[in-house]
C-alpha cells in the first residue's frame, strides 16, 4: 500500500462524511443517493472502488452512465437493489478525497408520497393509455431511441407534459425501450423534483421517471404536471437542453476527464479500499 491509498483508506474508515453517506445506502426507503466528493483521484479509480464496494455489499450494478453539469461529473451506478448511487465528483488538485460543501443529495419514498399528495396527478384510464401510445411516434421519442442505440450517448433526459400519474407511464416507456431490443433489469424509479433543483420554478411540479437499460445507456423522463394534457413532448428551454436534453456522451466525459492531472490507485489498492468500505458497512462477503 502507498501513502495515497492509506489516505483514502483513512477517509472511508473514519470520516464523518462517509459514515453519514453510508447510513443512507443502508436505508430501504432511499431511492437514489448522490455522494458529493472533491478529489484528485482519477475518475476510473473512483468508479472502480465504488463498483467493487457495491458488489461486496450485494448490490448488482446493471447499468452505468456518466454526465457533466458545469464543473462536476457524475458516475451513475444503477443497481437492482436500492438505492441507486451517483458519485458526484469535482476536481480539486489539493485534496486526495474529501467532501464538497454539500455532502449529499438523497431522494426517498417520503418525497414521492408528499408529491403525490400535493399534486394529485390522475390515474390513467385504458383509453388514456391508447392516446399515450401515440407519444412514441413523436420526433421527441425517436430522438430518445437514437440516443439509446447510438455508440456515444450515455445518459439523457426526456421532458414531457402530463396530468397523468407517472407510475402509470412506467409500462408504456418500458415497453418502448424493450421494443428496440434493450433489456431493463433494474426497477424503474421515481424522483420528486425538489425546490432547489437546477430546473426548479415556483409553479413547476415534476416527477422524474427513471429507466436504466442493462449496459451503458440510461435516462429519466421529467413528467411535468400539466392539467389538461395527457402526454406530450415539452419544447425545451436552453436550460433543459443543457440539463440532459441533448444528453451526455462518452466523448464529452473523456474530454472533461483529460483536463486535469490525477492520482491513480492500483487495482489491488482499489480492492482493499472497497473491502474496508464494505467492512464498515458490515456486509462484506
Amino acid at each position: 500500500m502507498t501513502a495515497l491509498s492509506d489516505e483514502v483508506l483513512a477517509f472511508v474508515s473514519s470520516s464523518e462524511f462517509w459514515k453519514v453517506n453510508q447510513s443512507f445506502l443502508e436505508r430501504n426507503d432511499v431511492i437514489h443517493h448522490e455522494i458529493n466528493l472533491e478529489t484528485s483521484l482519477h475518475p476510473l479509480s473512483l468508479e472502480f472502488v465504488f463498483r467493487e464496494y457495491l458488489g461486496l455489499i450485494n448490490r448488482r450494478v446493471v447499468s452505468v452512465g456518466h454526465a457533466i453539469v458545469q464543473d462536476r461529473a457524475y458516475i451513475k451506478l444503477y443497481t437492482v437493489e436500492r438505492p441507486i448511487v451517483n458519485v458526484v465528483w469535482k476536481y480539486n488538485g489539493t485534496v486526495t478525497i474529501g467532501p464538497q460543501e454539500r455532502w449529499y443529495t438523497t431522494w426517498t419514498d417520503a418525497d414521492v408520497d408528499a408529491y403525490m399528495t400535493r399534486v394529485g396527478p390522475r390515474a390513467a384510464s385504458p383509453s388514456d393509455l391508447e392516446v399515450v401510445s401515440q407519444f412514441f411516434d413523436s420526433t421527441a421519442w425517436k430522438d430518445a431511441e437514437h440516443k439509446l442505440t447510438d455508440d456515444e450517448t450515455e445518459h439523457f433526459h426526456v421532458f414531457v407534459r402530463t396530468e397523468l400519474n407517472p407510475f402509470d407511464l412506467e409500462e408504456p416507456f418500458r415497453q418502448a425501450v424493450e421494443g428496440i431490443g434493450l433489456r431493463v433489469t433494474a426497477p424503474a424509479f421515481y424522483l420528486a423534483q425538489s425546490k432547489d433543483h437546477p430546473l426548479a420554478e415556483p409553479e413547476r411540479e415534476a416527477m422524474w421517471l427513471g429507466l436504466a437499460p442493462d449496459g451503458t445507456k440510461n435516462f429519466e423522463v421529467s413528467c411535468i404536471y400539466s392539467p389538461g394534457v395527457l402526454l406530450e413532448p415539452k419544447e425545451l428551454s436552453a436550460d433543459e437542453v443543457l440539463y440532459g436534453g441533448d444528453g451526455w456522451t462518452t466523448s464529452q466525459y473523456r474530454e472533461f476527464v483529460t483536463r486535469q492531472p490525477y492520482q491513480v490507485l492500483t487495482l489491488s489498492e482499489g480492492q482493499e479500499i472497497a473491502r474496508a468500505m464494505a467492512a464498515a458497512n458490515g456486509s462484506e462477503h
